[in-house]
């Protein structure tokens, strides 16, 4: 790749530094974090249009709250224990229950569900991750998915 912006090795490093600097000051552009309605695609999807010949499917608009009541109630607490910064393992497999439905039906993005119930990014992607493996060797865990 570096080649793309020089031909010593010395000038490419420079130059590629001083691309992604300039990239930095620009700050967050939404494009680049998820592709408009669809988490999956980054852009639009035109592209895919393009190289797939078809319209990609828009995902489903539901609102994180619905998600939230179907899944508490699902799990057998309220939405006000959701929301408690407890470490309760009920209610931490509740809140990735709640976080795999949003990311798999394309509503939204892990970080989303992390910032309703205040919890740091990286949390719901771990839980969710979690419980996609257990998913798959427990019948039970399989039906709250």
């Amino acid at each position: 790749m570096l080649g793309h912006f020089a031909k010593r090795l010395a000038t490419c490093r420079r130059r590629y530094a001083a691309f992604i600097g300039e990239g930095m000051e620009a700050g967050d552009q939404p494009g680049f974090q998820r592709g408009g309605k669809d988490p999956r695609i980054l852009g639009d999807g035109r592209f895919l249009e393009a190289v797939l010949g078809r319209r990609v499917a828009e995902p489903v608009e539901v609102p994180l709250g619905a998600i939230i009541a179907g899944g508490s109630a699902d799990c057998g607490v309220s939405e006000r224990e959701l929301r408690n910064p407890s470490k309760n393992r009920r209610l931490s497999e509740a809140r990735a229950v709640i976080g795999w439905r949003y990311r798999r039906i394309g509503a939204g993005t892990d970080r989303e569900v992390a910032g309703h119930f205040r919890r740091d990014p990286s949390t719901p992607s771990r839980q969710i991750g979690g419980h996609e493996a257990k998913g798959k060797e427990s019948a039970e865990m399989r039906d709250r998915l």
